[in-house]
């Protein structure tokens, strides 16, 4: 499975984020120093009863990225034979080559009029804002003050948007309207998200949790710009004067 300069940490084949998927680090290192001290606390009988249970879990968690590595690695492949197709009909704009379908590149049929018309669309589309009701009834009744948390942890930061998040100086909090799988490769230059809709189970999400990056959601917008300190466990956001 081993394979240099993979990029995407999702399966979309314009997710260009550096990937994430050392075996050594799938847990964060802190987290399991906390663990193993959790674990001798505890009496003898209970920890040997658990040491089974923690291991088969900690094989399965290293499986799964194992399948996600082999999955990228795939899609790395199909990634590279696509642009270099778009480097062959559309030069300096070769990105315009995932705005076609896989049958017209089989067929050898790609149309920039085509590709230049989609890509138009979805941009029209990036600030759209998904609707907090799926069908006639609330899921969730939740007011505009409310707020949670999807990833553990405390951090604090100024509020940017993507525009100004490698202009500013750190630290800073990402604020975003709804998470998106992208945003992985901003990692390194934030503290934490506030993002005004997202779930547990997004792959932001659960890349977050397992780079110990707190998020919280909070569907009032928010004044960018405002230095707030944000808690993932209890789903605050602080406003520091």
């Amino acid at each position: 499975l081993h394979q240099e300069n993979l990029v995407g940490n999702s399966l979309s084949i314009d997710d260009q984020s550096a990937f994430e998927a050392e075996m050594d680090a799938v847990v964060n290192n802190n987290k399991v120093k906390e663990n193993e001290e959790w674990l001798q606390s505890l009496p003898t009988w209970k920890r040997h009863s658990l040491v089974p249970h923690i291991e088969y879990a900690s094989h399965f968690n290293i499986l799964r990225e194992k399948a996600r590595w082999a999955s990228v690695r795939l899609v790395n492949h199909f990634r590279h034979s696509v642009q270099d197709i778009g480097e062959q009909l559309f030069h300096d704009e070769s990105d315009l080559i995932y705005f076609s379908t896989l049958e017209e590149i089989l067929s050898e049929t790609v149309s920039e009029e085509a590709c230049l018309a989609r890509r138009k669309e979805y941009d029209s589309n990036q600030n759209m804002a998904l609707p907090s009701r799926i069908s006639s009834f609330s899921i969730a009744k939740q007011t505009e003050k409310e707020s949670f948390g999807l990833s553990p942890g405390i951090a604090k930061g100024a509020l940017v948007g993507v525009d100004k998040i490698e202009t500013l100086a750190k630290p800073k909090i990402l604020y975003t309207k709804i998470l998106t799988p992208d945003l992985t490769k901003y990692f390194d230059e934030i503290e934490g998200i506030v993002t005004q809709q997202g779930g547990l189970l997004s792959h932001l999400a659960i890349m977050a949790r397992e780079a110990g990056l707190p998020v919280v959601v909070q569907p009032r917008s928010l004044m960018r710009g405002k230095t707030v300190e944000i808690d993932g466990a209890k789903g605050t956001i602080r406003l520091i004067s």
